[in-house]
């Protein structure tokens, strides 16, 4: 808990800069808002409008009619804000007995780097947006959407991550 208030605090010093925090939503393949430091962030008004939270998907492939299938151990639910790729992504790593440098990882870790670029490559395409118009573009602009089935049987329709709506969007 000594974490959660230092992060809030630290936040709170800093809520009116132009900031975004990419969260990944987490790989317990549940709701994420039994996440508890996801909801501790969200609760925080000041923190909670610079963040967002990313899913994982099991791959590219669409399954039909714009819709794409959440990875198996990708969190889920109204407080996962986007989608991303998540599954054997290539980065970097350390293995002492095997000197590698890179292999391929999954999870929604590797899922939320992609969400970051498109939100620098979003500003890029226009300086002007402030965090929040940067959030709603990232998390509105989407061709794709992944559809879950949660505990109590509603459906929840999330977007998946599109860096070309997304510039586009912000280049208007």
């Amino acid at each position: 808990l000594s974490n959660y208030m230092f992060v809030n605090d630290l936040f709170e010093e800093y809520r009116d800069w132009n900031y975004i925090i990419v969260k990944s939503a987490g790989n317990d393949n549940r709701d994420a808002k039994d996440d508890f430091y996801t909801r501790c962030l969200l609760a925080n008004d000041s923190v909670g409008q610079h963040i967002i939270v990313v899913g994982a998907l099991e791959d590219e492939e669409v399954l039909y009619n714009r819709y794409m299938k959440k990875a198996s151990y990708s969190n889920y639910g109204e407080f996962v804000d986007v989608y991303a790729p998540g599954k054997d992504i290539y980065s970097s790593v350390y293995k002492s007995d095997k000197n590698e440098k890179y292999d391929k990882m999954s999870g929604t870790s590797m899922a939320s780097p992609i969400v970051s670029g498109v939100c620098a490559m979003v500003y890029e395409t226009n300086p002007e947006l402030d965090y929040g118009e940067i959030i709603e573009i990232v998390k509105n602009n989407n061709e794709y959407y992944v559809i879950i089935l949660t505990d109590d049987k509603s459906n929840v329709k999330r977007p998946v991550i599109d860096a070309l709506c997304a510039c586009n969007t912000a280049n208007r």
